[in-house]
């Protein structure tokens, strides 16, 4: 008889663990899934914080758009700054002049605040230095954008937010690329829009292993007004088939 008990009480023990494991086949991927919305909406509300910096910086700077970058060069020293390094006195880094003058910056002043430059869906690995997932509107074939640069390749001015469409315009948006890195020369505007798909013929299946972070073709921008939103890429130029011309959302120019 207590042999019997013994049994059953083991056979018990089996089920329920087989419940267990079913209950938890079930529920961990849809788990899985609210962590990756909830890093969604992080990086929504990142772009929702460099909103805010962005408005100080105009209200000192006559409502215009930081440079995207900027190359100073004298005697035989090249320096560089960048749109996020401009942002630095107004994102509670409080970069030095030399900190955002370096050319591949990486000291620990970069890693206070970081979090505000990375989508947590970003797990592509940089060539150095910190994560910086976006980029902004720049003036590209088109010269439609919203921020240009004081160096050779890049010589148009960045314009005002009054120019704009603020609404229906972007200034802020996701690119996955292993070279966008804080501080950096390179990816620091997306000057034509499929960039965001590809990076010299390349697509990005090779480096995120989708077309977008959030899901397929799927990105999240900031706009003018300091909105920000999760758009499909398609959605954002009028003309699907010339993404690599700036219209739609792409284009500050009323009309476009």
């Amino acid at each position: 008889m207590m042999k019997n008990q013994r049994l059953f009480t083991l056979i018990e023990l089996l089920v329920v663990i087989t419940i267990i494991a079913i209950l938890a086949s079930l529920l961990l991927p849809s788990l899985a899934q609210a962590r990756y919305k909830a890093r969604g909406t992080a990086c929504i509300n990142n772009l929702k914080q460099a909103a805010l910096s962005l408005a100080s910086y105009q209200i000192d700077y006559d409502g215009y758009f930081p440079y995207g970058v900027v190359h100073l060069r004298s005697g035989g020293s090249h320096r560089i700054t960048t749109w996020d390094d401009s942002l630095g006195d107004y994102d509670g880094r409080s970069l030095t002049t030399a900190q955002k003058e370096a050319s591949n910056p990486s000291d620990a002043q970069f890693a206070i605040g970081m979090e505000l430059y990375q989508c947590p869906n970003d797990n592509v690995v940089r060539e150095s230095g910190y994560t910086r997932t976006y980029s902004l509107n720049a003036h590209g074939l088109d010269r439609q954008g919203i921020a240009g640069g004081d160096a050779p390749n890049f010589p148009d001015p960045s314009v005002k937010v009054g120019e704009i469409d603020a609404v229906g315009t972007i200034v802020l948006g996701e690119y996955a690329f292993t070279r966008n890195r804080l501080g950096g020369k390179w990816a620091w505007g997306i000057r034509q829009p499929d960039f965001q798909l590809a990076w010299g013929g390349l697509g990005l299946t090779a480096q995120t292993g989708q077309y977008g972070l959030h899901s397929p073709y799927k990105f999240n921008y900031l706009f003018g007004d300091g909105h920000a939103s999760r758009v499909d890429f398609y959605e954002t130029t009028r003309f699907p088939g010339r993404a690599r011309r700036a219209r739609g959302m792409w284009s500050h120019a009323a009309g476009d």
